[in-house]
């Protein structure tokens, strides 16, 4: 679905640009600032004093063009860089060190290839008379590789024999390609039609009835913001972004929904969501045939949302059993984050600007559907469940008709 709004005045301001300041002569001339109006003036000022005792001592002289060649003269650092790797090593990969490389089978990557062909976002010349854009083969390659790994951009320029900044501009031309013309296609909701096997899927499971998807939400670890960073930080103490998502019984997400600040409870982010608009103001659309979603304690109890029940120690059996079968029916979407985080290892933790999170995550998100709907084999990269962060206790109330629901479904279950 959207990206959150932005819940807040002091986010997403640009990041400065650190710059690298000038060497070092080899005339004792050290540690001099990286504005190079300041370098000069203090080589012009060395050469002052210095020409100055040489009319009282005669013992040293500076010759100012000598000392502004040495400082000026660098000997430029070559980075050597692996040539024909894309053209003549890749094509020449077994399929299986393709998909464990890149992460999609070589199939899917085509697939894809060809979809992105034709996209605004990848195409282009170079009008400004700069060096020509790179393929958009080779941007999807590089792309995968960032999105896969989580090395620094300098080796993998070197593994693409392209600058360090055409990695990072490849990753967001590719993901801004994905989110523009894709989501809409690749990530919506069941029809009624896909509806009923969705329902069918999810109850073959553990006999849970009506699921149309579960939820939950899922932390993306970044760097501090610069602005408001305290807005940033979950329970458990690091930087992050939420994701909201749906999924099926094939772990296909159906809603995504991603951007609000760490510290918010999953409960508000789907209070704000347009998942829950889109329920309160078409519910034939959203929960046809009295079908609903299930999600975890956090989320509050409805017509259209199975939770657990609370155990406060006196549960009875037949609530055991609800909150048995509802728990293994769920764990669905913590398979589907499982396979997010554990194929594109980028988001363990998103080193880029608070303003870019959601646009990564939600063109990776397009990517594990596209995994799913290619029926690629996904499930060597699946990882363990992560640990809840702030979904720890339900922070509304329950709605009308919610418990009344939940008592069928749990007399009915076998």
């Amino acid at each position: 679905m959207r990206n959150a709004r932005n819940n807040s005045d002091c986010l997403h301001k640009k990041t400065p640009v650190q710059m690298r300041g000038p060497g070092t002569s080899k005339h004792c001339i050290t540690n001099m600032a990286a504005d190079e109006g300041v370098a000069i003036a203090a080589v012009i000022a060395a050469v002052f004093l210095l020409n100055k005792e040489e009319d009282e001592n005669r013992e040293t002289v500076l010759d100012l063009p000598n000392v502004l060649a040495v400082l000026y003269t660098k000997e430029r650092r070559h980075i050597p860089r692996i040539t024909g790797y894309v053209n003549n090593v890749v094509p020449a990969y077994p399929l299986s060190v393709f998909k464990e490389s890149f992460r999609l089978s070589r199939s899917t990557f085509e697939t894809l290839t060809g979809m992105l062909a034709g996209c605004p976002e990848l195409i282009g010349g170079n009008e400004g008379g700069g060096r020509p854009q790179v393929d958009v083969s080779k941007q999807l390659l590089i792309t995968l590789w960032v999105l896969g790994n989580q090395e620094s951009y300098r080796p993998i320029a070197e593994r693409f024999n392209v600058a360090k900044s055409t990695v990072f501009n490849c990753l967001l031309r590719v993901c801004n390609a994905l989110v523009n013309n894709y989501r809409q296609e690749l990530i919506r909701w069941p029809t009624e039609e896909q509806a009923v096997k969705v329902m069918d899927g999810f109850e073959a499971m553990r006999g849970f009835p009506g699921v149309i998807g579960a939820i939950d939400g899922s932390h993306i670890p970044i760097k501090a913001p610069r602005i408001c960073p305290e807005n940033y930080i979950n329970r458990k103490g690091f930087y992050s972004i939420i994701l909201q998502a749906v999924c099926n019984d094939q772990m296909l997400f159906t809603d995504a929904y991603v951007g609000w600040p760490g510290s918010v409870h999953d409960a508000r982010v789907f209070d704000n969501s347009d998942l829950l608009r889109g329920i309160e103001n078409n519910p034939d659309t959203y929960v046809q045939g009295n079908s609903h979603i299930i999600g975890d304690s956090a989320y509050g109890l409805a017509k259209f949302m199975m939770t657990p029940f609370r155990d406060n120690g006196h549960l009875t059996a037949a609530q055991k059993k609800y909150n048995k079968y509802h728990s293994s029916t769920r764990m669905v979407i913590e398979r589907a984050f499982g396979h997010v985080k554990g194929c594109f290892r980028r988001l363990k933790y998103l080193d880029v600007e608070v303003k870019n999170v959601p646009l990564i995550v939600m063109a990776v998100c397009i990517l594990h559907n596209l995994c799913i709907i290619h029926e690629d084999d996904i499930e060597d990269f699946i990882e363990g469940v992560e640990e809840e962060v702030n979904g720890f206790i339900n922070i509304f109330p329950a709605r009308a008709g919610g418990g009344e629901k939940r008592n069928q479904i749990m007399d009915g279950l076998h």
